[in-house]
């Protein structure tokens, strides 16, 4: 089974890459796309026989590759936004998994697939219309606060008024409106998962910011984005020229 990969966080290919092997270990992963650009060069050198793909990717959304390159290929979205789901629909796309992934969910996409092979595409289209009908695309719950851990007491940490969190020696912090620092017991790869979107956004490796603290963007060397905050850390925070496209989009550019 050839496979393409869509998405642009290394950490969630790698792992969305593991669970293939772990329920396909013949798979053959022909790449890793982090671009719409790099996806449609693949899509016109390889045939993969399934496609793997993340809505938001580094220079746009996945659906432009499907509008400028003609494939038959069934694609399996892999997103935390479950808006998309109706618009996936008429991409091939034979299932619709909401991260945080786990591994019983990407096996039965796979399974799916395999017994999807001998059907044809108004069998497909009914049964992805069943799934939408019986509300299988439901609304994710994100986070609206943490019980965090102060000396001896549990104090509620509204996700409103974390400014930023911040990764120091492998220990997630948030920084409170107050200037208060809080220990997270969490990673922010599991925190970005778990917060509502339109308010945070991964900006690095390090950083997860707020939309409240943000005070101005400054365009930097590369392509890259400096930002500042209303409460400025100790290092300047810097968002790849990867990423600023999917930055620019998030502040509704």
């Amino acid at each position: 089974m050839k496979i393409l990969i869509f998405e642009d966080e290394p950490l969630a290919a790698e792992r969305l890459s593991n669970l293939i092997f772990q329920a396909v270990p013949s798979a053959n992963l022909l790449a890793i796309c982090d671009s719409v650009e790099t996806a449609i060069q693949q899509i016109s050198i390889q045939t993969p026989d399934l496609i793997f793909s993340d809505i938001q990717l580094a220079d746009g959304v996945s659906f432009e590759i499907f509008e400028q390159i003609h494939t038959k290929c069934p694609v399996i979205f892999t997103t935390a936004y479950d808006q998309y789901a109706l618009e996936a629909f008429k991409v091939n796309s034979i299932d619709y998994i909401l991260k945080p992934i786990a591994p019983e969910q990407v096996k039965n996409a796979i399974l799916k697939y395999q017994n999807m092979q001998l059907q044809n595409k108004a069998e497909i289209a009914q049964h992805l219309e069943q799934l939408i009908q019986q509300g299988v695309f439901k609304e994710k719950n994100y986070r609206t606060r943490f019980l965090v851990k102060k000396g001896d007491r549990l104090i509620p940490l509204l996700c409103d008024e974390i400014l930023f969190i911040f990764s120091e020696d492998k220990v997630s912090f948030a920084m409170h409106t107050s200037g208060q620092k809080y220990i997270l017991e969490y990673t922010l790869d599991n925190l970005e998962e778990q917060l509502p979107p339109d308010m945070f956004f991964r900006a690095n490796r390090k950083y997860l910011i707020n939309s409240i603290s943000l005070t101005e963007v400054r365009i930097h060397l590369n392509g890259k984005l400096k930002i500042n905050l209303n409460f400025q850390p100790e290092k300047d925070i810097y968002v790849s020229r990867e990423r600023s496209s999917k930055f620019r989009q998030w502040l509704g550019d």
